[in-house]
This record gives structure tokens, sequence and C-alpha cells, in this order.
């Protein structure tokens, strides 16, 4: 998980591994292909965690534009839920 995410925690985007605060602004950061926006169901919300995530939902795959923050992403997942990370 990123710092990014939009003021209303509207979605949070996921990466591969912990990084900076943006995942498309430095050379350091997951490749733009390796971020997916996670949008959470109406009301809840993620706290930032560096702890390895579970998010389950309906995967949406081709560029858009985020109508409120202008950023474009390739992936989306309309959340059904998040949990911590458990080996199975």
């Amino acid at each position: 998980m990123t710092e990014l995410t939009p003021m209303d925690q509207a979605f949070i985007y996921l990466v591969p591994q912990p990084g900076a605060a943006c995942p498309f602004c430095s050379v350091d950061n997951p490749k733009y292909i390796e971020a997916i926006a996670v949008y959470l169901p109406e009301g809840d919300y993620q706290d930032y965690s560096e702890q390895e995530m579970w998010a389950y939902g309906t995967l949406e795959v081709g560029e858009e534009v985020d109508e409120l923050t202008g950023l474009i992403s390739m992936f989306r997942l309309k959340a059904e839920s998040m949990v911590p990370y458990q080996p199975r």
C-alpha cells in the first residue's frame, strides 16, 4: 500500500512492496503497471499499512482517469473486502 491516497480515502493504491508516497513519481517506486487502485465499499476505509494485504473483489482492466484526482490507472479493484495477509 502506498501513502498516496485521496483526502476522502475514496481508494488506495496497492503495490508489490512498500515504497515512497507516490507509485508514479520516482524511479525507486513501482512501475505504473504494478500499482492497482483499490476502491473500498462505500463508507469503508483502510488506514495506511506496510503489512501485506489480501483484497477481494471485481478486477477492472483498461486505462481510466479518476474524475476526482486526475490519476490514470490501468487496473482497478472494486473491493468487497480487504484483510491482512495470512499464509495458506
